[in-house]
């Protein structure tokens, strides 16, 4: 499962800043941004559709909302490099059999909708952040949780008001949540065996620039 999010370029340029630092709340001022991006998801399963989200962006901190990507955060709690939110997000990893020949058989997997929390904490040497997703509409059952690091560097290359933020990491999923890549003895052929997907913890990387 491969994700590519691109965000129009329709933020006016000068919050750039504001952006970069994921818009933790700040204590004085009120900050308002709103956009829009797209989402690509390319599906692990053989011979399946590539799918292409419209995701909004909204930063609104005297509301205390952040809407980045897939993750809609009301922070609860923010004070001295510390911010706790109540996290929702959409599971994007459905298909339908109809998509493929080699789906036939299979029983559809569905979207659905999870609700969570995020905790991090900024240091000089980085930030450090927790999160936990759990589903709420009974489609897969499952847990995810992931702990990131990531680190800013301005002005890459000299090149003023560019910012690159590499971050590592890493996730696990239940083996409720990872039914969507699992074969169920009613769904097995002569060409596509029983397959029960465990638990499992993947290693994340990822690179920003701003």
């Amino acid at each position: 499962m491969k994700y590519v999010l691109v965000y129009a370029l329709i933020i006016a340029w000068t919050f750039s800043s504001v952006f970069a630092e994921e818009a933790a709340p700040p204590q004085k001022e009120s900050i308002f941004m709103a956009g829009v991006g797209t989402l690509v998801v390319n599906k692990a399963q053989k011979g399946a559709d590539t799918d292409l989200y419209v995701l909004p962006l909204l930063i609104d901190t005297e509301h205390r909302l952040l809407i980045y990507g897939t993750n809609i955060n009301y922070v609860l709690f923010y004070e001295d490099g510390w911010m706790f939110s109540a996290t929702g997000a959409p599971r994007l990893e459905d298909y339908k059999n109809s998509e493929s020949t080699h789906l036939s058989g299979m029983r559809n997997r569905h979207n659905t909708y999870e609700l969570g929390a995020t905790l991090s904490k900024e240091f000089s040497w980085g930030k450090l952040e927790g999160l936990f997703l759990a589903d709420i509409l009974d489609e897969h059952r499952g847990q995810e949780f992931r702990f990131n690091y990531s680190k800013s560097f301005a002005d890459v290359l000299e090149i003023r008001s560019l910012k690159l933020t590499p971050s590592a990491g890493f996730n696990w999923r239940s083996h409720q949540l990872n039914d969507y890549y699992g074969v169920k003895a009613n769904e097995t052929t002569a060409a596509r065996g029983l397959y029960r997907a465990g638990s499992a913890t993947n290693i994340l990387t990822g690179l920003r620039a701003d």
